[in-house]
């Protein structure tokens, strides 16, 4: 069949053109108002979906650090503990008297005297001073001082004298607990709240 205007003119012919134009206008139609926004909206979705993945791979490489950190937070917060007993955030006398008898008790030294001598404010802590005056043998207060730096609430020790008492014959030396009589000036600490 040879195509001319008159085959053309064919009701038959016209049929098939008509559908074909039909057809070209709708596929155009698809194409423009379901095929590209389509296109578009999956484009947009695996921008999302890349920017989520990311996101994701964050999250679980911080997950993995989370129990790290956990077990460094445990750690920290057992230091604080420690710090705290050691520079408490209030005046503990008690604490302080308890500790000191317990030691003198252990190395056989009787406490004469324990007087608070004054608080000193400094920008971040506080200072407790004492006067401690105690009795006994030297050997025992050298051990009694050495414990007592060595406990866990921070204790200076200042101004120490160390005076021998007076025996009139040796044996009263040898038989006697009390040898000499030590006085000196102890300091605690604690922090300042604000």
């Amino acid at each position: 069949m040879e195509l001319n205007w008159e085959t053309l003119k064919q009701p038959k012919v016209i049929n098939y053109l008509i559908l074909a134009v039909i057809l070209v206008i709708l596929s155009f139609m698809y194409y423009k108002l379901v095929y590209v926004p389509l296109q578009m909206k999956i484009a947009s979705l695996e921008k999302e979906l890349e920017k989520k993945s990311k996101e994701l791979e964050t999250i679980r490489e911080m997950k993995k650090n989370l129990v790290n950190l956990q077990n460094e937070v445990k750690k920290a917060e057992i230091e604080l503990e420690k710090l705290k007993s050691m520079f408490p955030e209030k005046k503990e006398v008690a604490r302080l008297m308890f500790d000191i008898t317990k030691l003198a008790k252990f190395h056989n030294i009787m406490i004469v005297r324990f007087l608070p001598v004054g608080d000193i404010t400094k920008p971040y802590y506080m200072e407790y001073k004492y006067s401690l005056e105690v009795k006994g043998r030297y050997h025992n207060l050298g051990a009694f001082l050495a414990d007592m730096a060595n406990l866990t609430l921070i204790i200076n020790t200042d101004k120490l004298e160390i005076k021998a008492l007076n025996f009139k014959n040796v044996e009263d030396f040898e038989n006697i607990n009390e040898t000499l009589k030590a006085s000196m000036e102890i300091t605690t600490y604690s922090s300042k709240k604000e």
